[in-house]
């Protein structure tokens, strides 16, 4: 009987308070609005969406080597994943297409296009890549630039949703380092 009944208000849509269960289309993100999201463990901010949003952070160990990074940051939206955010350290101080070529010359294959931009308020130098949608994984859009004594790498896990794009763009323009 317990299990009838708990049945019956899952789908009526009525909580353990009486009330309604929220619509979730009430609370999802409008696909324009963000707002900075403060990591600190990863001393870094920013902006995700206002709403139906969740980041996923792993911190790493911070004394390996450069080449592994130290903190992955995965952004999901209404479920759905839309960017990961690699930081990585770099305690040798190389410049940013040093330690692309170092480290992150994986991400580049003949089918994708790179191209120099710009990231952060302080419209700091960026390595920016396309890889085109394959057969078996989504296309992606890459930033990599430097944020101090960090490098960091925005991906939008699927270039072919706007409203990932429109996000991954207000990330990358937004970053910051932000002080432990």
């Amino acid at each position: 009987m317990r299990t009838l009944a708990l049945a019956l208000l899952l789908l009526t849509g009525v909580e353990g308070g009486g009330g309604p269960k929220p619509d979730r289309a009430s609370v999802a993100w409008d696909r324009q609005s963000t707002r900075l999201h403060l990591d600190a463990a990863a001393a870094v901010r920013f902006a995700v969406p206002t709403a139906d949003y969740l980041v996923e952070a792993h911190h790493f160990d911070r004394q390996s080597a450069p080449s592994q990074l130290k903190d992955e940051l995965l952004v999901a939206v209404g479920g759905e994943q839309a960017l990961l955010v690699d930081v990585f350290h770099n305690p040798q101080g190389l410049s940013l297409a040093r330690f692309f070529e170092s480290y992150l010359a994986h991400l580049q294959d003949p089918a994708t296009t790179v191209a120099e931009g710009r990231a952060t308020p302080k419209s700091v130098p960026a390595i920016l890549l396309d890889q085109p949608r394959t057969g078996q994984a989504f296309g992606q859009r890459i930033a990599v630039f430097a944020l101090g004594e960090r490098i960091v790498k925005v991906a939008c896990i699927d270039r072919d949703q706007p409203s990932y794009v429109l996000l991954f763009e207000r990330a990358v323009q937004s970053f910051e380092e932000v002080k432990p």
